[in-house]
């Protein structure tokens, strides 16, 4: 029987996330803050504000909000709301895919043979730059 990697296990997560707020490592307030930002990022998006929505999106990206990261990678990609970009793109759905994102994972599968392997390197490059806390 295949057993999930520790970090893994549903109750074990929670219990980290909990002693983290115990701990005070996240504000309590900002995770609070940040869903509210993400529904208004969506709003923005729904309405056809994606400049707006980008905006309020890579703000969060860059404070770690994962959901925030792959929209920002994907708008990167298709140049929905700001100038198209292959290499920002596999940056940002990188990071979101080191947090777990799997659409994110599905998205670098077909963004990665469209982008030559310096291109490949470099967005590791940003990528690798970006992390301790902020994500790129």
């Amino acid at each position: 029987m295949r057993t999930r990697p520790f970090h893994r296990r549903p109750v074990v997560r929670a219990v980290c996330v909990l002693l983290l707020l115990a701990a005070g490592g996240v504000p309590a307030g900002s995770a609070a803050a940040a869903d509210k930002d993400f529904v208004a990022g969506s709003a923005a998006y729904k309405s056809g504000d994606r400049e707006g929505a980008f905006r309020i999106w890579k703000d969060l990206a860059e404070r770690g909000d994962g959901a925030s990261q792959f929209n920002i990678g994907r708008m990167y990609a298709t140049g929905d709301g700001t100038a198209r970009d292959k290499i920002e793109a596999y940056k940002w759905l990188l990071i979101a895919a080191r947090r777990g994102r799997v659409d994110a994972l599905a998205a670098l599968k077909a963004l990665g043979p469209t982008l030559q392997q310096e291109e490949r390197h470099e967005a590791l490059r940003r990528a690798d730059a970006g992390r301790g806390g902020r994500g790129g």
